[in-house]
């Protein structure tokens, strides 16, 4: 007998790509025992039950262990219970006897996936959406070559209800009113066959398949003469593509009426949906009888998704990697559902794999490169200053206090004035700072931390938040990294506006022009530092550093056009080392040499006094005549134009003087 959520080692074959449990069986391959599941929602009897959790833990291949358990087998309508005992004997969920012999192999399930829903436009979607549901007529296409049995079963099932009807009251009459249908047996087989003609046909306009999943339920439960258990994995891909996209409108008034199927449906036993994020508003769950949410902050079902820490150590124990354990926590730990710490399963299972071609191979980033990080570059156009000195602080490895909101709003219409955790603006997403947190969390990127409290609030909770592991901050760091380097235009350009600032001659009215465009950049930008956050409070100048580095050499290091400007961080010039020096290069100025130093005030009023300290350090240490001697630049140089800028969180002064070269 198997031990609730024990290891079900089938054999030593292990690989990733499985998302049917069937397949996965046959093929013998390892499989953690996540059958317990089952037992969950059938205790918790919820009509409808959505669970959200990030991607890569689990959600497609738990949806197939609930599809293969409770599915009448269509190949064999002589013993439709036999296949699911035979998949399912050796799992934990086999010791419930009374709940296999009511529940096991007697639905008919229908069972579909949102997760290949992917494209720049609605129209591009068109045939990824249609084809869903071509699938599932042809699946199903049995049913039409079988009409005696279904007129059989609609006529004995209408006859059953209006008998019901009669003796029962008025709500009752009304609530029945779907059922009931003021059609005849020849009208109906009539219907059955145009739909799976029209429902097979990929030529078949796009609007038409808006009902297509509501009719396929009514024939499958009245064919079997039994309730329908619906399975719809990753339902939130098409509106997140389509919000990211521009097309949002478009796939709402689609989408809405096909999820519209779960709300009081008289054919549907049970409605069992997955996602990453609780999308409210749109009236796609408003309604729907007996409905419940599990997120990730949920204790229950917090184990049936993803690795335990007890899972992983079987594991790696199995496989003989006892001594890695260490690294998979450092690198693939942090998770908190419920109050349970939980490892991403999809890379466990690949380090594992990996190892066993490579002994010597180190954790790289599986999830991080796998998962669809469309929505990290997104919500990082969307950056205001609170934003970005929270990411700073998480991404230097602290802890954070955020709003988090499970039932985010998109578009809505209010006093004629569109609001929303998340609203579109030129077909562009924007997004709250709620919003922005709560995405970030509900998709892996951050987690919670377990020994601090959740703050109930009129707005939502109060999360203390901190990146889970060692894969997620590099993930973290590669995209920011691209966001404030050359493979960015917007930051390239920024850049280039920067530096012809600072190639213009010294004034007094260019030391505001230039401070407000640093204090503009400076509201969005995260630095990646070389030293830890213990590092930087001692020297918090580095962060400035890091920025204007970052600014400066992105440009001058990687263009051919500027290659003469010499670019220096830290260069040791006459009697010290000047933080950033360069020659402009002579395709905007000639002869022409930049010296910039920088300070951090405690508080804004040292600003002005700061700015000025740094002009006469470049001065007193003589940084400039050491760019004249220097073997690096050029010895032509006729001017070194000096700049001081003194910096108080995202504000900043700047003070400038020119050096005249007296040979000229």
């Amino acid at each position: 007998m198997k031990e609730n959520n024990a290891i079900a080692s089938i054999q030593n074959t292990m690989t990733t790509g499985y998302s049917d449990l069937e397949n996965l069986i046959q093929d013998q391959v390892y499989f953690v025992d996540k059958t317990k599941i089952i037992e969950n929602l059938i205790n918790q009897k919820d009509q409808v039950t959505l669970i959200t959790r990030p991607r890569r833990f689990g959600k497609t291949l738990t949806m197939s262990i609930l599809k293969n358990f409770f599915s009448i087998d269509y190949q064999n309508l002589n013993a439709p219970t036999k296949k699911a005992e035979k998949l399912f004997k050796d799992f934990y969920i086999s010791q419930n006897k009374a709940l296999c012999e009511k529940y096991m192999g007697q639905f008919p399930v229908i069972s579909l996936s949102f997760n290949t829903i992917d494209g720049n436009s609605f129209k591009s979607q068109e045939g990824l959406m249609k084809a869903i549901f071509i699938e599932l007529y042809e699946k199903f296409y049995f049913i039409m070559q079988d009409l005696n049995h279904l007129a059989e079963n609609f006529i004995q099932i209408n006859q059953n209800l209006s008998k019901e009807h009669k003796s029962r009251s008025n709500d009752d009459q009304n609530k029945n009113s779907q059922v009931l249908e003021n059609e005849t047996i020849e009208q109906f087989t009539q219907h059955i066959k145009e739909d799976f003609l029209k429902y097979i046909d990929a030529k078949t306009p796009i609007e038409e398949f808006k009902l297509a999943l509501h009719n396929l339920i009514k024939y499958v439960s009245i064919y079997f003469n039994q309730k329908v258990i619906l399975l719809i994995d990753e339902y939130d891909v098409p509106l997140n593509k389509a919000l990211i996209h521009g097309y949002y409108d478009e796939m709402l008034e689609f989408i809405q009426p096909v999820m519209g199927v779960i709300k009081d449906n008289p054919y549907v036993y049970r409605s069992i949906i997955t996602g990453c994020l609780r999308i409210a508003h749109e009236s796609i769950f408003t309604g729907a009888n007996n409905f419940h949410h599990y997120g990730i902050k949920d204790v229950f079902y917090s184990t049936d998704l993803g690795f335990t820490k007890e899972e992983t150590f079987e594991l790696l124990k199995y496989y003989k990697q006892e001594q890695s354990i260490e690294q998979v926590l450092e690198w693939y730990d942090g998770y908190i559902f419920g109050n349970t710490h939980i490892i991403c399963p999809w890379n466990v299972i690949i380090f594992c794999q990996s190892k066993q071609s490579d002994p010597d191979i180190e954790p790289d980033s599986y999830w991080i490169n796998t998962s669809q990080n469309a929505i990290l570059n997104v919500l990082l156009d969307n950056l205001n200053p609170t934003i970005v000195d929270t990411l700073q602080r998480l991404v230097d490895g602290e802890q954070v206090s955020v709003q988090i909101n499970e039932h985010l709003v998109l578009n809505k219409l209010e006093n004629k004035k569109l609001v929303g955790d998340i609203i579109t603006v030129d077909g562009k997403p924007k997004y709250s700072e709620t919003a922005f947190w709560t995405i970030l969390y509900n998709t892996g990127y951050l987690t919670r931390v377990l020994d601090q409290p959740i703050v109930r609030t009129p707005a939502g909770n109060l999360l203390t938040l901190k990146i889970p592991n060692k894969e997620v901050l590099f993930g973290f760091e590669e995209q920011i990294i691209d966001r404030f380097s050359s493979k960015s235009a917007s930051f390239k350009q920024s850049s280039f506006d920067l530096l012809e600032l600072f190639a213009q001659e010294p004034s007094k009215d260019l030391d505001k022009v230039i401070r407000r465009s640093l204090n503009k950049l400076l509201n969005n930008f995260i630095s990646i530092r070389d030293g830890s956050s213990v590092d930087y409070k001692a020297h918090p100048e580095w962060y400035y550093h890091a920025f204007l580095n970052g600014m400066f050499s992105v440009i001058l290091t990687n263009n051919n056009d500027y290659s003469d400007a010499y670019y220096r961080s830290n260069k040791e010039l006459g009697r010290g080392y000047a933080d950033i020096s360069f020659k402009i290069p002579a395709i905007i100025k000639d002869d022409v040499g930049v010296i910039i130093e920088l300070k951090v005030a405690r508080e804004a009023d040292a600003l002005e006094q700061k700015a000025h300290e740094a002009i006469m350090q470049i001065k007193n240490k003589e940084y400039a005549k050491g760019m004249f001697d220097s073997d690096i630049f050029h010895q032509d140089l006729k001017q070194i134009y000096l700049y001081g800028i003194a910096f108080f969180g995202k504000r900043c002064v700047v003070e400038s003087d020119l050096f005249e070269n007296e040979e000229f």
